[in-house]
């Protein structure tokens, strides 16, 4: 494709004399966080959250969001950013440091990016400071990367992303036209495996279930008896959730012997609630 990627586009707005400052409402995840990290300044409503999903997807952040994240809160909480996909509140967001403000709720979050920006010319300080790709991160300890992949490697099992993130993520002590080269060649390896394309094919599917037509989102059913088959775990659990909302419940299994093992788990697990506090034995 001819013309500028995005990382041309990013690195091109880091690099420009005036101060550029992101103001983030709702969400700003995956490329959306990685402008924001390109940007000079952030600051965020306090409703709005960010993140870097991409490992739901089977890939990496590839817009920069491995070499600068790490620049910001640290190497170590960047993998855990990363390799979590967790939607972060912007309280928590302003405490890493991804964040300069959080504006408070009920403002405009476009006019308290301004009147930062302001300050910041009134003060006459250097920009250099804030272009983040400028900023060295530490190399991640051996001790890091093996707990990382420990971790994530099994919430993850089977999926090389974790590998490949936390092998970007290590390059961001590079200088960050390195780091972006070996963050590409990462993101390419994983782009075309098979866990990425079914992880991808999954996200997208859930979304059109939401999108059947003829399917009137707005009807409910009264649903006034169920029948589960298969008492074991799943069923009970689903038995227990149905009762709970006041459905009559059939559990059928293929003996008597199982049906009565698995209503002997649903009703231990409610004399455990009984006894927590949470359900009253009338109930």
């Amino acid at each position: 494709m001819d013309g500028p990627n995005l990382n041309d586009v990013l690195n091109a707005m880091e690099k420009m004399g005036k101060p550029v400052c992101a103001a983030i409402d709702k969400v700003a995840l995956g490329g959306g966080l990685e402008v924001a990290l390109a940007c000079h300044y952030r600051v965020a409503a306090a409703s709005a959250r960010v993140g870097l999903p991409e490992v739901n997807l089977g890939i990496l952040p590839g817009a920069g969001g491995t070499q600068r994240l790490p620049r910001i809160v640290g190497g170590e909480a960047a993998l855990e950013l990363i390799l979590s996909g967790t939607h972060v509140p912007a309280a928590k967001a302003h405490a890493l440091k991804l964040v300069d403000e959080v504006a408070p709720r009920g403002t405009d979050v476009v006019q308290a990016a301004k009147a930062l920006l302001l300050r910041e010319l009134a003060s006459n300080q250097p920009l250099s400071p804030r272009r983040v790709g400028l900023r060295t991160a530490a190399p991640l300890t051996q001790q890091t990367k093996a707990a990382a992949e420990l971790k994530w490697g099994r919430k993850r099992r089977g999926q090389p992303a974790v590998k490949n993130i936390i092998a970007a993520v290590d390059a961001s002590h590079m200088p960050l036209d390195e780091g972006l080269q070996e963050e590409a060649r990462l993101f390419f390896e994983l782009i075309v495996t098979r866990e990425a394309r079914a992880l991808q094919h999954m996200f997208f599917a859930e979304r059109q279930c939401t999108k059947v037509p003829g399917l009137d989102k707005r009807a409910a059913v009264d649903v006034r008896s169920v029948g589960i088959i298969g008492a074991g775990t799943m069923g009970g659990g689903i038995a227990m959730a149905c009762a709970a909302a006041g459905i009559s419940v059939v559990l059928l299994d293929v003996s008597e012997a199982a049906v009565q093992k698995g209503m002997a788990v649903v009703a231990s697990n409610w004399e455990r609630s009984v006894k927590r506090g949470s359900l009253t034995p009338e109930r």
